[in-house]
């Protein structure tokens, strides 16, 4: 395939597809961009920036940054890199992107995204991939790569002749780029491997808001990890994945002495910043396999996963607020301390603190939206029934 004669389409530009579109953009000259909002102008007006500690640093530009599939076109090529619970919706999106000669390669945390991808599109060739990489996005899209590797596997889990093929184009794409890409014998083998690791160190990381090395200096973590390492493995034996026998103690030798003390994991990052994470990518996806066998059991995946998800509902509840607070904020700057759109604020405070069992908040917030409501409507306004209506929501409480 003449690469710089194809239309190469990268979907989804944080810190992985990110660094894969500036490897291609700057390497090609027929390289896509499908990204919306603030990236997306970003990526049109500048281009996109990449600091990288393995390929080098690059700047390169995109042939076309667009949130419009349809003026796209059919593409050769399409790399989707989103989060795994964004993959579904952004597949709806790309459907006029592909037909039957498209490959498309999928590349997500997890262990059925490729699976998932080939539901989601009723035509094209889906390669199986992982990768190995340290990297993330700024605030200004601007892409930084750290550490001596990123590793892209790529491989045929399905033994599809057509499979077979893509999954060479896809390695001769990747050759003059500077991305080390491999071809893998057995890619399941290879995706289970990094997510039985991920599916402790990102569930211990974030369950203690710590790095590798704060893990290490605990013995419970240690011991918890490799609980975790366990569970997974069994998960995948079960399924009949080929794994050697010595993989766990592996796998704890390079925690323990190998990976980096301050490394973290971006589950870490997204639950204490109350953005959505992957938790059922890891522990829940265990979970539900476990049940298709018979005395499965995955006692610390379960402990940690109910440690999560009570996590992730206050992270999510404080960042509900600090939003809801600012709005406020806003609101007076903006309209004056004694107006509708400042009483609208307070109701939508008091009725957060309702929800969160705060009565005193409720109380104060709702007696200043209904304080303010009554200097410009009288008593029979709709709105100002539901203040009462919420105010007598709290004296049952």
């Amino acid at each position: 395939m003449d690469f710089n004669n194809s239309k190469i389409v990268v979907a989804g530009l944080g810190g992985v597809g990110g660094f894969l579109g500036a490897a291609l953009a700057s390497t090609y000259s027929n390289v896509i961009f499908y990204a919306r909002g603030e990236r997306k102008e970003a990526l049109k007006n500048e281009g996109i920036y990449l600091t990288s500690e393995f390929i080098g640093d690059r700047h390169a530009t995109a042939s076309l940054v667009t949130d419009n599939a349809e003026e796209i076109g059919i593409a050769d090529i399409l790399i989707i890199s989103v989060k795994n619970y964004s993959l579904e919706e952004i597949c709806k999106q790309l459907q006029p992107v592909v037909d039957e000669h498209t490959l498309i390669l999928p590349v997500l945390n997890g262990v059925d995204p490729a699976d998932k991808t080939r539901s989601y599109f009723e035509t094209g060739t889906v390669v199986d991939s992982l990768i190995y990489i340290i990297s993330g996005s700024g605030p200004d899209f601007h892409i930084t790569q750290s550490g001596p590797y990123a590793d892209l596997h790529i491989g045929n889990k399905t033994k599809d002749f057509k499979v077979n093929s893509a999954v060479h184009t896809i390695e001769d794409l990747f050759k003059p780029t500077g991305v080390k890409c491999i071809v893998e014998e057995d890619i399941e083998a290879a995706i289970w491997k990094k997510y039985i690791f991920n599916c402790a160190f990102n569930i211990m990381t974030a369950a203690h808001s710590a790095t590798v090395g704060e893990l290490r200096e605990n013995s419970e973590h240690v011991r918890d990890m490799r609980a975790l390492l366990e569970e997974a493995t069994s998960v995948a034996k079960a399924k009949k994945v080929n794994l050697p026998d010595d993989f766990v103690k592996e796998r704890m030798q390079f925690f323990k002495k190998k990976q980096a003390a301050s490394g973290t994991s971006s589950m870490k990052r997204d639950i204490d910043a109350g953005r959505p994470c992957e938790l059922d990518t890891f522990s829940g996806y265990l979970l539900s396999e476990a049940l298709n066998f018979e005395n499965l059991e995955l006692p610390r995946t379960l402990h940690y996963y109910e440690i999560l998800v009570k996590k992730i509902r206050e992270a999510t509840a404080d960042s509900k607020l600090k939003e809801l607070l600012d709005e406020l904020n806003l609101a007076k700057e903006t309209y004056g301390e004694k107006t509708i759109e400042v009483a609208t604020c307070h109701y939508k405070l008091g009725m957060y603190y309702i929800n969160h069992g705060n009565v005193s908040k409720a109380m104060e917030h709702l007696g200043d939206a209904l304080y303010i409501r009554r200097g410009f409507y009288k008593e029979e306004d709709i709105e100002i029934r539901e203040i009462y209506y919420a105010l007598e929501q709290c004296t049952f409480m």
